[in-house]
């Protein structure tokens, strides 16, 4: 019985010898990383009067810091017995993404991370009719579209 424990102790030592030492850390380079919204078409099937298109890219510098550029087009259209309104536009988004994590070989490439940015936006609003009805009488226009950002 001494002998088992023994024969499986110096097993134990020499296994621990023939592992290797190698670090468990991954060095990340750069990268251009592309993504697209996947639920602007899909509530477009749904309800055609929401469109959302929107895409980003990012460039990483390392395994930490990210440059990212979001761009994106959006319309909503909206009719009720009284009043239809209209919106569509663009926009644009510029800043960095911070890596919270730091790589590991035996994780993966995860990433827990916060953001910055700054956006632009150019939307031109609208209302192509209305209706307004009181006691003394009844008010029909319009509301010419304006660009606004």
């Amino acid at each position: 019985m001494k002998r088992i424990y023994v024969l499986s102790f110096s097993l134990i030592i020499f296994a621990s010898f023939l592992r290797s030492e190698e670090p468990d850390t991954l060095i990340l380079g750069r990268a251009l990383i592309f993504g697209a919204e996947l639920t602007g078409p899909v509530i477009y099937a749904i309800d055609n009067n929401v469109v959302n298109y929107e895409g980003y890219a990012a460039l990483r510098l390392n395994q930490k810091y990210f440059l990212v550029t979001e761009a994106g087009y959006g319309s909503y259209k909206y009719e009720q017995y009284n009043y239809k309104s209209e919106s569509k536009g663009m926009f644009i988004r510029l800043g960095t993404d911070i890596n919270l994590l730091k790589p590991r070989k035996r994780i993966g490439n995860n990433y827990v991370g916060i953001g910055f940015r700054y956006g632009l936006s150019i939307f031109k609003q609208e209302t192509p009719w209305y209706k307004y009805e009181n006691y003394w009488g009844e008010l029909e226009s319009s509301i010419p579209g304006e660009m606004v950002h």
